[in-house]
């Protein structure tokens, strides 16, 4: 029976890959070994695949030359994502980042007014509010000590959120800096 059962699992499996493959849906895109990923020829279900199986605890650089949108995001080990925006590719746009729930709904931003305050923590070191909209030095010190931090945490509205900083090199990388919707 198990046997059966297997191979009318692995005929499905093969199947929906020929039916994907008339349909242009291809492999989920793959991160190379430094982190950075190329979205620029992926379609929508594609991306949606490539969400759900992100790697947890390291930086992912994404970018997606056609549209000129280039991410840098870190999936926890509970499906919490941190979307960070340290170097712009704009002079004009302002760093920040985006805190995800697992089921990609905005929790928190950094200029968000209304989200109460929040706190970024690197190996334990209180940084308070490194995206403080009226000094650039908390951040600079911020973007420091991260560089070099093993672990991110971020607390906010009673609740701790933890990163590891795996690939951390990427941090230096331009990303888009607009605010999402």
């Amino acid at each position: 029976v198990m046997l059966s059962q297997l191979n009318a699992c692995q005929t499905l499996s093969k199947t929906k890959d020929k039916v994907g493959a008339l349909l242009g849906d291809t492999d989920i895109p793959e991160i190379d070994k430094k982190g950075i990923v190329d979205l620029s020829k992926v379609n929508a279900s594609q991306l949606e695949q490539f969400q759900q199986n992100m790697p947890k605890d390291q930086w992912i650089y994404s970018k997606d030359k056609k549209q000129d949108i280039y991410t840098l995001q870190n999936r926890s080990q509970n499906n919490f994502i941190l979307s960070l925006r340290l170097k712009c590719q704009l002079a004009n746009q302002q760093s920040g980042f985006t805190l995800y729930s697992p089921q990609n709904e905005r929790i928190l931003t950094a200029y968000d007014a209304k989200a109460g305050p929040f706190q970024f923590l690197l190996d334990d070191k209180n940084y308070g509010n490194p995206f403080n909209p009226y000094t650039n030095q908390p951040l600079n010190q911020f973007s420091k000590a991260l560089n070099q931090a093993k672990v991110i945490k971020l607390y906010h509205a009673g609740t701790l959120y933890t990163f590891r900083n795996h690939h951390a090199e990427l941090l230096s990388q331009p990303v888009s800096c607009h605010e999402p919707q």
